[in-house]
């Protein structure tokens, strides 16, 4: 078990790598915290394609940033979690995420997201869910 995690999802990790205005708030409050970055294997993908539809030259930054994770793999466990967990609206992806997090919930810092379904789903399973200069 991580000690201390801070998870974040795709749309958090790409706000570290794109201007946006959520980004310095989410800056402050990373740099402001002793927990471990945390993330799921499917925020590499995520964050990576996100970037380079932006513009091509951010695909190395967003390695960079992601390589300050640790990058939690894709378990039986969250991979079973992921194909029962409701809502069943929730999108796949989310749904990984989320099912990450979970994994770690006992120790678990505080779960960070600027996607609203992703945070009402998390709220609903007890994680701390997280948006510096944004609206959870």
């Amino acid at each position: 078990m991580l000690a201390d995690p801070l998870y974040l999802d795709s749309s958090a990790i790409v706000k570290l790598v794109v201007d946006e205005t959520e980004s310095d708030e989410l800056t402050r409050m990373i740099e402001s915290t002793d927990a471990v970055l945390t993330t799921s294997f499917i925020s590499e993908i995520e964050c990576v394609r996100a970037v380079n539809r932006i513009s091509a030259d951010l695909r190395d930054v967003a390695m960079e940033r992601l390589h300050g994770f640790v990058v939690l793999p894709l378990t039986d466990s969250i991979r079973s979690r992921t194909i029962s967990i409701m809502p069943g609206a929730l999108r796949s992806l989310d749904a990984i995420q989320l099912s990450t997090a979970i994994e770690i919930q006992d120790s678990l810092e505080g779960f960070v997201s600027y996607d609203f379904k992703l945070n009402e789903a998390a709220r609903s399973f007890g994680l701390s869910v997280l948006a510096p200069g944004g609206r959870i």
